[in-house]
């Protein structure tokens, strides 16, 4: 809305009148006091929120970059983090046959009586703690795919986040240009 002063009227009191016919004239002063002309103080404010509407989404833009590259290291350790832990599985799964191997020679022994009952418990306690550890490495197998699964759905979201913001700076700029 702008300020301005009814400088004709087109139509009398009472007269019939249809939809888009000119009523009255309103004249607005182009000149303001502190800006000098009207037009140009409202290209001027139009023209320094187009420059903030593109500063913003360019800001923004770099936000969902460096979230791109942080989710590629996350995924890249995760990675690796699992390449390690299957070497790990891989040695506790040996030394676990082992261990087994082991017992089972102490069982065949302890028959014999060469070796005594607490010699053997201790073996199995060696095969259980083998065990265990095979465990704790499945459930931490378990947890990293996890996360490298939600790393993935992040990264996937990110080319939709994009085009939102795309579409709502087209949206800006559309609506700054009819102004």
């Amino acid at each position: 809305p702008v300020a301005g002063i009814l400088a004709q009227v087109q139509v009398m009191e009472g007269q019939h009148v249809l939809q888009g016919d000119l009523m009255a004239v309103v004249e607005t002063p182009r000149a303001t006091v502190g800006a000098g002309d009207t037009a140009k103080a409202v290209q001027a404010a139009i023209a320094e929120r187009q420059g903030s509407v593109a500063d913003s989404y360019a800001s923004q833009r770099r936000q969902l970059d460096a979230q791109h590259a942080g989710l590629t290291k996350q995924t890249a350790g995760v990675r690796a983090e699992l390449a390690q832990l299957a070497s790990e599985w891989a040695t506790r799964r040996e030394q676990h046959r082992l261990a087994l191997g082991t017992l089972d020679r102490f069982r065949d022994l302890r028959e014999r009586q060469y070796v005594t009952e607490l010699q053997l418990q201790q073996q199995q306690s060696i095969v259980l703690d083998q065990q265990a550890a095979m465990q704790g490495l499945a459930r931490q197998s378990i947890a990293l795919r996890g996360q490298l699964a939600q790393l993935a759905q992040a990264s996937a979201e990110l080319p939709a986040r994009r085009d939102a913001l795309d579409a709502a700076e087209q949206r800006d700029r559309a609506s700054l240009s009819q102004e």
